[in-house]
């Protein structure tokens, strides 16, 4: 990536609020038209208060593990020192992930 992470999460928010998202200060979840995230930053560990990388709660989720495990299967994963998918195989999120048919 041509960026730094600072300025690659600029970048996303702009497009978050281009596609009409609109960015509250509540906490908690929220519906929202568009979220990216940035989940790796090669194997750089950022921590402050604008960003954190890796996400923190990528091991949690389903949605992120699945397709990342299809793609970096052994990329280890910088803080908790395990391959996705073995951070897959360990996730208690029961959600269901699926391709959609026209992929």
């Amino acid at each position: 990536c041509p960026y730094s992470a600072e300025t690659l999460l600029v970048k996303l928010l702009e497009i978050e609020t281009r596609a009409g998202r609109i960015r509250n200060n509540d906490t908690g979840y929220t519906a929202r038209t568009l979220d990216i995230d940035i989940l790796f930053f090669n194997n750089t560990i950022i921590r402050s208060h604008e960003l954190i990388i890796p996400h923190p709660r990528l091991h949690e989720r389903n949605f992120a593990l699945v397709p990342l495990c299809e793609i970096i299967p052994d990329f280890i994963h910088p803080v908790l020192n395990k391959t996705i998918a073995e951070l897959k195989i360990s996730c208690t999120d029961n959600g269901v992930v699926s391709k959609h048919a026209n992929l």
